[in-house]
């Protein structure tokens, strides 16, 4: 990670072209990755996971996927990609997008938690994150899991 000048007018939120997050699960109780990461146990179906993540990326409208009251003047996101992947211990959820509501993540994996569980099929999925409204039994995997990783900024705000 590199520090830039960048112009006086640039906007660290506003001007970000995408933002990157991983979400993390372990299976195990581990005194190192207690405070960044979920403890989940059981097995999941990761395969039907990255399926139901695949979905996502041809969705546009997030309104139902968010918190309810979100001050968001529109609910329009880009997701540019989704998915999950083993890396040692740990199961992480990456997701690129160019901008995310509040809870937005947090949401979408705790969704596609029930997917790997198969408590929700695909098609329940795909219907679910259709939905106009937000379902309000949907739940929220604990805020430690989740890391911002990434934001892309255009060349253009930087000075150097």
């Amino acid at each position: 990670v590199a520090m830039r000048l960048v112009k006086p007018t640039a906007h660290a939120r506003f001007d970000a072209l995408a933002r990157t997050y991983t979400y993390a699960i372990v299976q195990d109780k581990t005194p190192f990755q207690c405070e960044t990461s979920c403890l989940l146990r059981g097995i999941l179906d990761i395969p039907k996971m990255n399926e139901a993540a695949v979905i996502l990326c041809r969705k546009q409208d997030f309104r139902n996927l968010c918190k309810a009251r979100s001050d968001d003047e529109h609910f329009l996101c880009t997701i540019m990609e989704a998915g999950w992947l083993v890396q040692k211990e740990q199961l992480l959820f990456r997701i690129k997008a160019n901008r995310f509501l509040r809870s937005m993540v947090r949401i979408i994996v705790s969704l596609l938690l029930k997917v790997g569980q198969q408590k929700l099929s695909l098609s329940a999925f795909e219907t679910l994150i259709n939905q106009k409204e937000r379902d309000l039994a949907a739940s929220l995997v604990p805020a430690r899991g989740l890391t911002l990783m990434q934001v892309t900024y255009p060349k253009a705000i930087f000075l150097t």
